[in-house]
């Protein structure tokens, strides 16, 4: 039944249009998302946020991890057959974070789908073409671990906001 959940998300992130946002200031950050491809990366990413960003943030996340037993994950089985999320997702989504940091370099489809339901969160990652419609900022990957490239991320992130 996962393919048919896939089939609503794709057709609905066809019609993604580009959402006119609010210059954002790191003085506005209140809040984080984090869009994530494995828990390790979920805890290094809310790491790498507090001695950059700062203290005072509310910080979620979730990451795609299908059959985990952890509180974090998401699956297919977090939407209903036509898209609509629910349970943690669902969750995530209403808590109207102010920035959106997707820690993957190649967001899978539900992922990606995460920043489509979230068009008023100010959203940073690192490049890949498929991701321009959804990502307000971009830098390439680096050949460093993964901390080290979110950290270089969100170093960037303060110095262009």
């Amino acid at each position: 039944m996962k393919w048919i959940t896939e089939y609503f998300i794709k057709n609905a992130l066809k019609e993604v249009s580009p959402v006119k946002k609010k210059q954002l200031s790191a003085d506005q950050i209140k809040s984080i998302g984090i869009i994530a491809p494995s828990l390790v990366e979920l805890d290094e990413t809310s790491a790498a946020i507090v001695p950059i960003l700062g203290h005072q943030l509310k910080v979620t996340g979730l990451f795609y991890g299908e059959g985990s037993e952890a509180k974090q994950a998401f699956s297919h089985k977090d939407f209903s057959f036509s898209g609509k999320p629910k349970n943690i997702v669902a969750e995530f989504i209403n808590n109207k974070v102010d920035l959106i940091i997707a820690s993957e370099e190649k967001l899978n489809i539900f992922s990606l789908y995460l920043l489509y339901l979230n068009p008023q969160s100010y959203s940073v990652g690192f490049y890949d073409k498929s991701h321009t419609p959804y990502l307000d900022l971009m830098v390439a990957r680096e050949d460093l671990d993964h901390k080290q490239n979110i950290e270089n991320l969100l170093k960037y992130l303060k110095q262009v906001i």
